[in-house]
């Protein structure tokens, strides 16, 4: 088991990284929402793993956070669901964002995911429900005006995963309070 891999970015993508750890290069499939948390290429940094091991290949999956690792272990013991769809679920939604959909059965928000649709949407969170008890996420800005901010945001055209870090950047400068001021402080941030 391969827990982490720390090293310098040789390579970024959307849903990749090769980390340079004493000149060898690891490729790595990450979701979106870990390539804008991770850093630029030269950069060090150190990526949480899980090592997918099958009779033909052996594939690394890297995380920015331990949260969204559990999640990734959660997402996989779900029957139909497999290692690549899961890095497209955390692609299309941050973890914070992903249990409060799961607990709130918001069907509407999960189906918007890329590849899930409305049935798989149920399905998860019937499967789920419990399962992700464990998982210590900042639940807290995650409230009415946040989640409201992020479903505008993705009204607008943004990604899902774009609309969440810029809502969560925005709820550091303005609070959570106020879904319009997410949203004017939101767009500030995605047009820098």
């Amino acid at each position: 088991m391969i827990d982490f891999i720390r090293g310098y970015i040789a390579k970024i993508g959307e849903n990749f990284v090769v980390i340079d750890v004493a000149g060898v290069g690891y490729y790595i499939a990450i979701s979106s929402n870990t390539a804008q948390e991770i850093g630029q290429a030269g950069e060090e940094a150190m990526i949480l793993t899980r090592l997918l091991h099958r009779e033909d290949s052996m594939e690394l999956f890297g995380f920015a956070t331990e949260p969204e690792r559990q999640l990734y272990d959660a997402l996989i013991s779900v029957s139909g669901i497999g290692p690549k769809m899961a890095m497209s679920i955390l692609s299309g939604i941050g973890a914070e964002e992903f249990v409060c959909a799961v607990a709130n059965r918001d069907f509407k928000m999960l189906a918007t995911i890329k590849g899930l649709g409305k049935k798989r949407a149920e399905k998860l969170c019937f499967e789920l429900e419990g399962a992700l008890d464990g998982i210590q996420v900042a639940t807290s800005p995650r409230g009415g005006a946040s989640v409201d901010a992020i479903d505008a945001l993705v009204a607008l055209g943004y990604s899902r995963a774009e609309a969440g870090q810029a809502v969560r950047d925005a709820a550091q400068i303005v609070g959570d309070s106020n879904a319009d001021a997410l949203i004017k402080t939101a767009l500030s941030i995605i047009r820098k």
